[in-house]
């Protein structure tokens, strides 16, 4: 076979200027075009092979192929034997050797050749370095590294799920941070994300995959090591052509201390600070929760008001600050005096209020009232000193009275003035009316 003049590789082409495109992708496109005859020969030699293989066209056109390694050589002819019995082979990844001697991996697409009578030619192969060598994946490697990198050292955990065939297709290592559990137990067991939630927050976690996200959503999980964490999750699922949910990424992250603190700022506004009771807002919000659910129950609540006896007096003689320390022992003797089921407010100054819920009626406002004058006929010693306090007791019952929260706390208000007015220390019920 006669060999074809060298051509240099150093091609002076004005790029796609050229009137024939095709000659210069041939030369400058990074894409090495060969072709081998029937006995194995090199037929043709583009300069990308000779850039990517290391060889000069006169040094292998003619010449049985340089470019197999050795060990490679069988897996080169079953490559050639399916390009003749099939046409083609597209996009396969071989391993090649150079001039001198390093073996790469190469992706090739590979087609059979045939001339006018029919009779097979040969092999004409593209071949391109595989993406996993060139400049730009070693870039997109180091970003990828240096993204993964900052994932594990943060809680935060990305994943990506499998729907239909039930397995985990990722998990970065901050889930095991924030789970205490490894990727390959999710593995292993895909629905160990369910099996970790809190069981009183199964609902939040387990939502619906109806729309097209993100879908949030927050809950508390049991770790690995029994600790209760908060999450949120942030999931993007992907559908089939039903509207299916078959593929689900997402984000997780460990909320615990934000909840901490939203927890610490709603204690700080709904706590009254001297005596660590709920304060008036949060008795407001309350009352009005326990009056919807006792109609929606069909059940009744009790509301009283509490107001203490000669405490003006105590500030009176002995100062604000011994107040101050007054009012912390009568919080903690009302505490005492509560029963099951009632629940103790500040409303500010000396009046305190109680919310019995749920009550069978009036037989149960009048055991807490009584149980509650009993705890204040004995003393109570604030600093060295022994004080007498006489509370005056007034309340209403949801829906006897009514069902209206403010009206409640009206009626409630109304009977206190009246015990007040008889004396003190007693109670009254809203238009009962009766002296204990």
């Amino acid at each position: 076979m006669n060999q074809s003049p060298r051509r240099s590789s150093n091609v002076h082409s004005s790029g796609l200027s050229s009137r024939d495109p095709f000659a210069w992708l041939s030369r400058q496109a990074p894409i090495a075009v060969y072709g081998v005859d029937p006995q194995g020969r090199v037929t043709v030699w583009s300069p990308p092979a000779e850039r990517i293989f290391g060889w000069l066209e006169d040094e292998v056109i003619g010449r049985e192929v340089p470019f197999v390694p050795d060990d490679e050589r069988e897996q080169a002819r079953q490559l050639v034997h399916h390009v003749r019995r099939h046409g083609s082979v597209n996009g396969r990844l071989v391993k090649r050797q150079t001039k001198s001697g390093q073996t790469i991996d190469v992706v090739v697409w590979a087609y059979a050749q045939y001339d006018e009578a029919g009779q097979y030619q040969g092999v004409l192969a593209f071949a391109t370095e595989d993406f996993r060598t060139t400049e730009l994946s070693a870039q997109l490697e180091q970003a990828k590294t240096t993204i993964e990198r900052i994932l594990d050292t943060v809680d935060v955990c990305l994943f990506a799920h499998d729907i239909q065939n039930h397995r985990v297709v990722y998990g970065s290592k901050g889930g095991e941070k924030i789970y205490g559990y490894t990727h390959e137990e999710f593995r292993q067991n895909p629905m160990l994300w369910l099996e970790v939630v809190h069981p009183d927050d199964t609902e939040l976690a387990y939502v619906p995959l109806n729309g097209p996200g993100p879908i949030r959503t927050e809950y508390r999980i049991i770790r690995k090591d029994g600790e209760v964490r908060w999450v949120a999750n942030s999931l993007y699922p992907r559908y089939d052509d039903c509207g299916r949910p078959v593929f689900v990424e997402g984000l997780t992250i460990d909320i615990t201390e934000r909840k901490e603190h939203q927890r610490e700022l709603f204690k700080m506004a709904y706590t009254d600070l001297l005596t660590g009771l709920p304060n008036r807002q949060r008795f407001e919000l309350d009352l009005a929760d326990s009056v919807t659910k006792a109609l929606e129950g069909q059940t009744k609540l009790a509301v009283m008001l509490l107001d203490f006896d000669g405490f003006k007096n105590v500030n009176d003689t002995f100062g604000h600050h011994f107040g101050d320390e007054t009012l912390k022992a009568i919080a903690a003797r009302l505490r005492e005096a509560t029963a099951d089921g009632a629940t103790v407010y500040r409303m500010g100054g000396d009046e305190f209020t109680i919310v019995i819920d749920p009550v069978t009626g009036e037989c149960d406002v009048r055991e807490q009232a009584e149980r509650c004058l009993a705890r204040f006929q004995e003393p109570l010693c604030v600093g060295g000193e022994l004080l007498t306090i006489g509370c005056s007791i007034g309340a209403a019952i949801c829906p006897d009275h009514s069902s209206d929260v403010d009206t409640l706390q009206r009626y409630a208000d109304m009977a206190m003035y009246s015990a007040k007015e008889h004396g003190g220390q007693q109670y009254r019920i809203h238009l009962a009316q009766r002296q204990t």
